[in-house]
């Protein structure tokens, strides 16, 4: 098990222990937290004993200084907030990050996964396929989940939203236009004149279709008709899309259709979103 949020100690409890083992060596009961908690970067094997039954624990303390992780975020902000981010300046960036806070590198690294995830997504790396980018952006997610800044939580609304998992009351969102389009994938409507300044589109890197769905799409819902967002669906669903982009697509284009009065257009939409679990659900709640 590894942990790296200190606070995950804080509701340990040994209950029915004969005796407690912690790296072989015996420790009472009350002294575990205390142990557990008194290393940044530790293994622990604690071993529960009762009786002829015990039960083994593996845990590997890595906490991660949040001084740290709060300088990272400002380099990643710094290096890699455009819109095509080199493969050289990643590298500079692992460079540097192993140099300045060696103790941090599983924060790093889980940036970089985030960074491999949708570049691979886009088909813009050598040695990662496009298949593979589930698996980069969920170790991500996975190691992001532990920390509480203002970047680990805009990426992890980002992973979240490119698997189509709308949960608008997650974390902080660092984006007018992110929250909105949550709030619209969960049936709300989207109050686009409070997104039409710059400042509100994402800016840090995201894949190419996440980037039209909320900074071109939905950022002007209201302003597009139905064949000026068809037309832009069409245009990426040409060089390949994953089910989850599809499906946000083809809502876009329902609620758009259902707006105009298109029925004709909305009830093919409506059965094809039949058919995909996340947005059946939804389907039933708007009606």
């Amino acid at each position: 098990m590894k942990v790296r949020d200190i606070r995950f100690f804080n509701n340990t409890q040994i209950l029915h222990a004969d005796q407690i083992l912690i790296n072989n060596k015996s420790v009472e009961a009350e002294e575990v937290t205390k142990l557990l908690t008194s290393f940044k970067k530790k293994f622990f094997k604690v071993e529960l004993i009762n009786q002829q039954v015990s039960r083994t624990f593996e845990i590997d303390v890595d906490i991660i200084d949040e001084d740290d992780i709060h300088s990272i975020d400002i380099l990643f902000f710094e290096m890699l907030s455009g819109d095509d981010v080199k493969d050289q300046l990643v590298d500079k960036f692992i460079d540097i990050c192993e140099e300045r806070f060696p103790n941090a590198t599983a924060y790093t690294d889980a940036l970089v996964k985030y960074l491999q995830g949708i570049k691979a997504k886009d088909g813009l790396t050598e040695h990662i396929s496009f298949e593979q980018h589930t698996t980069k952006l969920n170790q991500a997610l996975d190691t992001l989940k532990w920390f509480n800044s203002e970047l680990s939580n805009s990426l992890i609304s980002l992973i979240e939203f490119n698997f189509n998992r709308f949960d608008y009351n997650y974390g902080k969102f660092f984006s007018k236009s992110l929250e909105s389009s949550i709030l619209f994938f969960n049936g709300d409507i989207v109050n686009d004149d409070s997104n039409n300044s710059g400042s509100s589109t994402i800016s840090i890197p995201i894949d190419r279709v996440t980037y039209l769905i909320v900074n071109s799409i939905l950022n002007m819902f209201s302003k597009h008709d139905f064949r000026d967002i068809d037309a832009m669906a069409t245009s990426v669903k040409k060089s390949g899309l994953t089910g989850q982009d599809r499906a946000k697509l083809n809502f876009i284009l329902y609620r758009k259709a259902v707006e105009e009065g298109l029925t004709d257009n909305a009830a093919k939409l409506e059965k094809i979103l039949k058919h995909d679990e996340v947005f059946q659900h939804i389907l039933a709640v708007e009606n």
